[in-house]
């Protein structure tokens, strides 16, 4: 498990990890979904491959604290391969995953329960295989935020899973067909 706390992956950069622990840092709420500011950076042309091709793609959105956001950002991509991706919103407040997914499994967005406001924001992805929503919000940012495939949205403890589109970006149009549950 690789644990990243402050790191960026620089253009033309492959790195390859079984799974990722991207902890927030100390100080302020001040990794936005538009901000710079992330605990993983990954620049144009970095690809940070996750997963062995076969077995689930773990990646662990953490914080030390209430006031700590996990986030991954930048122009890079996060590759799952043929893995299915899995990426688990540990602790609140919100984590943002605004690099690209890029992959071929499908992708789980998970957390403990969305009841106690575990929430990610995601930006525009690539990614095939379908979309699991469970026991988290998550808020899109784009179109492409589920990348291609069916959507399913639920099985978690308490509310099963919610998406949320915010004021603003209330005009995006998905392809994505949606399933509730």
């Amino acid at each position: 498990l690789a644990r990243v706390t402050n790191s960026t992956l620089d253009e033309g950069t492959t790195v390859q990890v079984l799974a990722l622990n991207v902890v927030g840092g100390s100080g302020s709420r001040s990794s936005t979904p538009t901000s710079s500011d992330a605990p993983l950076k990954l620049k144009a042309g970095a690809r940070l491959v996750v997963g062995n091709g076969t077995d689930p793609a773990y990646v662990l959105m953490n914080s030390d604290g209430p006031t700590t956001t996990a986030a991954i950002k930048g122009e890079g991509t996060l590759d799952f391969g043929d893995s299915e991706g899995v990426v688990m919103v540990n602790r609140r407040p919100d984590a943002c995953l605004m690099a690209k997914i890029v992959g071929n499994g499908g992708v789980t967005f998970a957390g403990p329960s969305d009841q106690n406001g575990q929430s990610l924001h995601l930006g525009a992805n690539e990614y095939s295989g379908g979309t699991w929503i469970n026991s988290l919000c998550v808020y899109p940012h784009a179109g492409t935020s589920f990348g291609t495939g069916d959507v399913y949205v639920g099985g978690g403890d308490y509310s099963g899973g919610r998406i949320v589109v915010s004021a603003g970006l209330d005009k995006m149009t998905f392809a994505n067909k949606l399933h509730l549950s």
